[in-house]
């Protein structure tokens, strides 16, 4: 069945270009497949066409389908295509640094822009941060500085664009060696970082792909029904927010003033690598650092949670540093 027709009714003129433009993307969004793609939005939206053109009818009357019908055309366009990575595919990098050092060289940061434009390129879904040292050096303080190494240049990779939620930390220390020696030896060839562009694409349909990430690979920007799905990502050890993340957070609460939800939570994760104390810590000011900014923004939020330590694979996994806002209706 085809969304009503504007002659069915009389309308007043003001408003018959608005429902002629909306008419006819409906139904180039039912043609290229909506009702198949997301059947319940199809037909809610469809639903809210026709409501609205009856509400128009009655120039009295508020126009509240208007704002369903606008609030789910969205969830009706056509994905992107995406670029499916090979499992195959698998490039390598090195960084290194000087003896106790942590600071990035003008070498590493040109290499770091190199990463991120062969990234651009692939879109792998995964990008492995290694930190390592040599052996100089206890293995705890080494251990630090590997980890030191490795926060250094998901920071970095981050401000060249690179999606935090992609990149997956370790650190070594002194415990894989790039070049063999014995205890207590500088070697610089050691002293690095390692990074991998690897993986394969995550699967449309399971937790986490609208919402997490599959849209023309444009992340947070998710829908679901009884509960919409947004989430912001960080890198390791952060709780800041980028500009990324602030005009995110900025369409989040559009569709709160559009779709009126009940509530409104936001949630605060980590990864795994580090204490249940930091953990804990690190999760909660995430959560109060995007509900701050969604009530700068305008927005509400009904109540702010933390789950620290949680992973969807292993314990350095991207897509756990992250917020994740819910409404409920």
């Amino acid at each position: 069945m085809k969304p009503d027709e504007l002659t069915i009714r009389p309308l007043p003129a003001p408003a018959v270009p608005e429902l002629t433009a909306a008419r006819a993307r409906l139904m180039g969004y039912l043609a290229s497949g909506a009702t198949e793609r997301v059947p319940a939005a199809a037909a809610k939206a469809q639903v809210a066409f026709d409501c609205w053109l009856e509400q128009a009818a009655q120039t009295n009357v508020t126009q509240s389908c208007r704002k369903v019908f606008l609030a789910h055309e969205p969830i009706l366009k056509k994905p992107a295509p995406v670029t499916e990575v090979a499992a195959d595919v698998r490039r390598s990098f090195v960084v290194t640094f000087a003896l106790g050092s942590s600071q990035l060289s003008a070498q590493a940061q040109s290499t770091l822009k190199e990463v991120a434009s062969v990234q651009a390129q692939l879109r792998a879904p995964v990008v492995s941060v290694s930190g390592f040292t040599d052996t100089l050096g206890s293995r705890e303080t080494n251990l630090r500085l590997a980890r030191h190494r490795a926060d250094v240049v998901a920071a970095e990779l981050t401000k060249l664009g690179i999606n935090p939620a992609l990149i997956s930390e370790d650190a070594l220390g002194e415990s894989s060696l790039a070049v063999a020696t014995n205890d207590g030896v500088k070697e610089a060839r050691n002293r690095r970082v390692e990074i991998t562009l690897a993986g394969t694409a995550w699967g449309r349909g399971t937790y986490g792909g609208y919402a997490y990430g599959d849209r023309g690979h444009s992340y947070g920007y998710g829908y679901g029904y009884g509960a919409n799905h947004f989430a912001v990502f960080f890198t390791p050890g952060s709780s800041k927010l980028s500009s990324q993340d602030i005009e995110k957070l900025k369409y989040v609460v559009a569709a709160q003033k559009n779709l009126k939800p009940k509530s409104v939570r936001v949630v605060g994760f980590t990864d795994r690598t580090g204490s249940a104390a930091t953990n804990s810590r690190l999760s909660r000011e995430r959560a109060q650092a995007v509900a701050a900014e969604i009530a700068k923004l305008g927005g509400t939020t009904t109540s702010v949670d933390s789950r620290p330590g949680e992973a969807w694979a292993g314990p350095q996994d991207g897509r756990a540093r992250r917020v994740e806002i819910l409404f409920d209706y």
